[in-house]
């Protein structure tokens, strides 16, 4: 599926560039586009971040890349042209110049390796990708098809923003390192907290960690009430290879009161009614099957019913307002912000 870039109060923008980066440094054409389709070629994937404009599209070659990237700031669609020839690399060792730091957009069909190289940063170790911007409120980032492995450290690293969506589909998250696969934390904000306002998704993804003591998927929980972070779980392989090693489980953060309740005891988390098909008990919600019948039964009365991932938005969500993200035939579609 295309992703569209969506203007606040218009139309589909037919404004937005398209970068390409290349190794060679000399302009190919790629991704079905032709030489004169492209706005620039760059010999990194920051330089061309840094020459992006919001909403830009930026495609990448084969190669390996060697250096961190920061998108901040800008709604970016990063999409290689292979997912296992395009790799972009960084030391695990310094939290704050991992391989990625992304909190909106898109990234499709590549690697992204942090590597067990470097000397540790001050801030001590890096994720392969770090989501965690409070530019992220009321946005969405979409990784389809891209494997993200950590030699040292948790493989994905996100922190929820409200109204935010994080949607990994076809994944892969692998951690080598004893750590987890992914952690992902709630944001703190009592007052505007809202139910349901954070919505984390994994479908159809592999997530795979070798450990005695650190789950594949660690969830933390503020405990501030109300529930504010929902996750969907749908068609997942989740396995820790270390024999009796937890597969996922929830974390309260240090010093905060045990609230009871919640998913997996985290008093700020729901499982979506949507969440089955996962290979750990625990991310399959009980009454998923009766959920999903009703949903195939409204599907099947006309074309304009939502999907199950569409259904667990907050109603607000499907407004074009801007900065948000709505689900379009298993993807996003994404408003500027």
């Amino acid at each position: 599926m295309l992703l569209a870039a969506v203007l606040p109060g218009a139309g589909i923008s037919a404004f937005a560039a398209v970068l390409e980066v290349n190794p060679s440094g000399v302009l190919q054409g790629a991704a079905g586009r032709a030489k004169s389709e492209i706005n620039g070629v760059y010999r990194t994937v920051q330089e061309a971040v840094d020459a992006a404009g919001n909403m830009d599209t930026i495609i990448i070659l084969p190669g390996t890349y060697r250096e961190p990237v920061d998108t901040y700031g800008k709604v970016l669609y990063i999409e290689g042209t292979d997912r296992d020839a395009c790799v972009l690399c960084w030391s695990a060792f310094d939290y704050e110049a991992p391989p990625l730091e992304m909190a909106r957009g898109s990234l499709k069909n590549m690697t992204l390796h942090a590597m067990a190289a470097g000397e540790e940063g001050t801030y001590g170790k890096s994720y392969a990708m770090h989501v965690d911007f409070d530019e992220a409120a009321d946005c969405a980032l979409y990784c389809e098809n891209v494997t993200f492995i950590n030699d040292y450290h948790q493989t994905v690293g996100i922190g929820l923003r409200p109204g935010s969506v994080v949607d990994f589909y076809n994944c892969e998250l692998r951690a080598a390192g004893g750590q987890s696969a992914l952690y992902v934390h709630d944001w703190e904000a009592a007052p505007e907290a809202v139910e349901g306002d954070q919505l984390l998704m994994l479908r159809s993804c592999t997530l795979v960690n070798n450990s005695d003591t650190q789950p594949t998927i660690l969830l933390q929980s503020q405990e501030i009430l109300p529930g504010a972070a929902q996750v969907l779980f749908s068609d997942n392989a989740v396995a820790n290879v270390s024999e009796g090693g937890p597969e996922i489980s929830m974390m309260l953060y240090p010093g905060r009161e045990a609230l009871g309740g919640g998913y997996l005891g985290g008093a700020d988390w729901t499982l979506s009614v949507f969440s089955s098909g996962n290979s750990v008990p625990a991310m399959n919600h009980p009454l998923a099957a009766q959920y999903l019948a009703k949903a195939a039964q409204e599907s099947a009365k006309g074309s304009n019913a939502q999907s199950p991932a569409q259904q667990v938005q907050k109603a607000g969500a499907a407004d074009a307002q801007p900065g948000h993200g709505v689900l379009v035939d298993g993807g996003l579609q994404l408003h500027e912000h």
